[in-house]
Order: C-alpha cells, then structure tokens, then sequence
C-alpha cells in the first residue's frame, strides 16, 4: 500500500466504530490495470470515486475515500495521464465541500482522512 493510502487508513481508523487501519487497507479492492493504464478511463474513475463520496453512511464514505486515494495514488504518469479526462480543482472543492458542510457532524478523522484526498488532488 502507498503512503497516502496508510495515512487515510489511520485516520479513517480513529473514528468511533471505525475498523483497524489494516482491515480498511485489506477490504480495498485493487485498481483495474486496464483502467490505471487508460488515461481517459482513470480519470473518468477518478471523477466517479470522487462524486460518489457524497453519501449520509459514514462507513460507505470510508469506502468510497480509500478508492479516490488509491486511484490518486497509482504511479505518477497514470495520474498525469488522467488529468486531461477529469477536474482535479473542482473535485479537490467537491470534497472540501463535504468538509466543510457534510463531515461537520462525523467524527474529526473522517475529515483528517478527505484531506489525504484533497492535498492528492491539488499535485
């Protein structure tokens, strides 16, 4: 797992009822290699998991974070790639946005851990 994807996993982790850091990591189905290889179809992949965060359930939101960081994560020219097929500022202000107005009444780690997300997308 790379490092961006620990660091949300541990602060994902510290929220109440939240499971260990490493059962969050093990539950996270691996990145398609067609898809990280696609920069079109990882950048659609990329919006979809970003937008799809928007969700009342705190552990569906685990879920679906752990999926924009490891997409955010993959090898540096994958993401480069995807970035013609996608807004990295406007999905970066979409989960500000959950921030600011969603996560306020969720526990601090889950906005410590979209934070991972958002320094991701601002590269």
């Amino acid at each position: 797992f790379r490092e961006p994807m620990v660091r949300a996993a541990q602060e994902l982790a510290r929220g109440r009822g939240s499971p260990p850091a490493l059962q969050l990591l093990l539950q996270q189905p691996g990145v398609d290699p067609e898809v990280a290889a696609d920069g079109e179809r990882l950048g659609r992949a990329i919006q979809e998991a970003v937008l799809n965060c928007d969700t009342e359930s705190q552990d569906v939101f685990r879920e679906r974070l752990l999926r924009v960081v490891a997409l955010l994560s993959l090898e540096e020219a994958n993401v480069r790639a995807a970035q013609p097929h996608f807004s990295a500022e406007a999905m970066k202000s979409f989960l500000e946005s959950l921030v600011r107005n969603r996560l306020k009444a969720w526990p601090a780690a889950y906005a410590a851990s979209a934070n991972v997300g958002i320094e991701l997308l601002a590269r």
